[in-house]
């Protein structure tokens, strides 16, 4: 049940723009800028729940950031989260861009399951800001879906 539930929040946080997730710090309560004005109130519901379940934080500075887009990294993050996949930490030499960054370990174990490959220049590009159709390939390949290729 907790699966289905937390992979129903995935997909809602892809339908609504990628604007309502972001990912790393402290309880929600605490986040000054997740407010009414600042988030509709199946967004609060969201992050409350991704929160509840270890998959989202929010940023060191103890911000969430409602609105800002999310990275192919964070995105990949939340999405291996929602999988409860075990992460292992030490992470790997996947892309040239990945080595030392926090996302390193989730990457690389995405790249070890086949959830994402890189560019042809041997590239991840972690921190560009996630597309659509990246963000739906990315959910394809993790959750299994049938992919018609019209």
């Amino acid at each position: 049940m907790k699966n289905k539930f937390v992979r129903s929040l995935v997909f809602l946080s892809l339908f609504s723009g990628f604007t309502m997730i972001s990912v790393f710090a402290e309880d929600i309560e605490n986040f000054p800028d997740v407010t009414e004005t600042t988030a509709t109130p199946y967004e609060i519901t969201a992050i409350r729940e991704l929160k509840t379940y270890g998959i989202v934080g929010g940023y060191s500075d103890g911000t969430f950031k409602p609105n800002a887009n999310i990275n192919r990294a964070e995105f990949l993050k939340i999405t291996l989260g929602a999988m409860s996949i075990p992460i292992d930490l030490e992470g790997g030499n996947c892309f040239k861009d990945v080595k030392d960054g926090w996302f390193e370990p989730y990457v690389c174990q995405a790249v070890d399951l086949g959830i994402v490959g890189g560019y042809k220049d041997g590239t991840f590009k972690p921190e560009q800001n996630i597309t659509f159709a990246e963000a739906s390939k990315i959910l394809a390949n993790a959750f299994q879906l049938p992919v018609d290729e019209k």
